[in-house]
């Protein structure tokens, strides 16, 4: 179903006010995987073991796709498991505290994260072979177990960052050798940073007199630089290709613009959010990368979001659409109604439509739809097992997190606590 859009995308600059059937998919290597409609759960993993913690709870960040595989770090170890049937492939050993970061994406199959019992260490894996490449110690400076908790990470070509407070360190990915890091006395200093195709820094200057994004070179140089208006604070980055990225504006708590910068680093159109117009699931809250129900459609130049959720006064249910803007213009394209009543979120581009998420309502499974990126047109994709209405309902309730890939849909579970049992599901595997 799609719906006119009648509240356009603009707004003031940084200071914005109020105002169903079977079909073929297609995988992420293109090749078409066919369906009746639904999906099944083919298979799931129980909850880490958090007894070791400090507070036997933590948080289990790092979820990667490499190959056949679904990798998960985990509190006490690194586990590869096969997409298909969920049989573990590999396991590596690796001791890891309550909220140890890793970076959210890959190059070449490999990636970085945190460790140690305070995450006072960084460590390479090679993710396609199950092997690790090098490890290192953070420099520390005394600050107890809490140290390093709001850490980010990422890598980008052959590089890997670690940044937390007012450090930020770069590795050679594939070796470990010390490529780069924010001298003390410097004026500007990167906050964090989001890799893929470019690696992209949220860079502070004067401590807190303005903010900066930065293209860099693998060295750590500049290829070119946005400065933010003053008083704009810069709080998520949400595509490194092309550079999509929200702040906020006149003091107020809540992200108020979006910014799509060129690749020469100049503003090539803004989007004014408006006040409760839009719902933002970014978790951690720290990171950069973090939001899950945003999508930037580089090949139609559009951005994908979630309108703000609301209760529906006839049925009592949570509900909310999905919304298009034109990345060239700002400007709004259309707003896709959900296949029933309930919330929509756009999750992900495959096979060049968009991939949306129905989360469960209080009496019916989630459902999986496709959306036509020219008119907004939803239809229904797949509708998931009512087998496994709970389980979803519990990780939409908690802190679970959506992915896509393949054809196939992923419910992951990031934070544990040791109260709620171990028969929670830690990850569900839907295809």
């Amino acid at each position: 179903m799609v719906a006119v859009l009648l509240v356009v995308g603009g707004g003031v600059w940084f200071l914005t006010e109020d105002d169903a059937g079977a079909e073929a998919g297609r995988n992420g290597n293109g090749v078409e995987k066919e369906h009746d409609g639904r999906f099944e759960a083919i298979w799931k993993t129980g909850s880490p073991d958090t007894s070791a913690l400090p507070d036997k709870s933590g948080f289990a960040y790092g979820t990667w796709f490499v190959g056949g595989n679904l990798v998960r770090a985990l509190f006490d170890s690194v586990v590869a498991y096969d997409l298909d049937t969920g049989e573990e492939v590999w396991s590596l050993d690796v001791t890891r505290g309550a909220s140890c970061a890793a970076a959210p994406g890959t190059s070449d199959g490999r990636t970085v994260l945190q460790w140690g019992a305070r995450c006072e260490k960084v460590m390479g894996i090679d993710l396609a072979e199950g092997e690790e490449l090098w490890r290192d110690d953070l420099p520390s400076e005394g600050g107890g177990e809490f140290e390093f908790d709001f850490t980010q990470m990422a890598v980008g070509g052959d590089t890997a960052t670690v940044a937390w407070g007012d450090k930020a360190f770069a590795y050679d990915l594939a070796t470990g050798r010390p490529l780069w890091s924010t001298a003390e006395d410097a004026e500007c200093r990167d906050l964090g940073h989001v890799g893929g195709k470019r690696l992209v820094a949220h860079v502070d200057c004067g401590y807190g007199e303005s903010q900066e994004i930065h293209s860099l070179k693998p060295d750590g140089r500049k290829n070119w630089k946005w400065k933010a208006p003053e008083g704009v604070e810069i709080n998520r980055i949400f595509s490194v290709d092309p550079v999509v990225v929200g702040v906020t504006a006149g003091g107020e708590t809540e992200m108020t613009d979006i910014v799509v910068l060129d690749d020469e680093g100049k503003v090539r159109s803004k989007i004014g959010l408006g006040s409760d117009r839009y719902w933002f699931s970014c978790w951690p809250s720290h990171e950069l990368a973090g939001c899950r129900n945003v999508v930037v459609d580089k090949a139609n130049d559009a951005l994908y979001l979630q309108s703000n959720r609301r209760m529906d006064d006839e049925d009592g249910l949570l509900v909310s659409e999905v919304v298009a803007f034109d990345l060239s213009t700002g400007t709004s394209k259309w707003l896709s109604e959900p296949t029933r009543k309930g919330q929509a979120a756009p999750l992900a581009m495959d096979g060049g439509k968009l991939i949306g998420y129905e989360p469960p309502t209080p009496d019916e499974a989630g459902r999986i739809t496709s959306i036509d990126p020219a008119t907004g047109e939803t239809t229904l994709y797949a509708e998931l097992p009512d087998n496994t209405w709970k389980a979803e309902f519990r990780m939409n309730a908690g802190m679970g997190r959506p992915y896509w890939h393949d054809g196939g849909f992923f419910l992951v579970a990031h934070e544990f606590v040791a109260e709620n049992g171990t028969d929670l599901e830690g990850l569900m595997a839907f295809g």
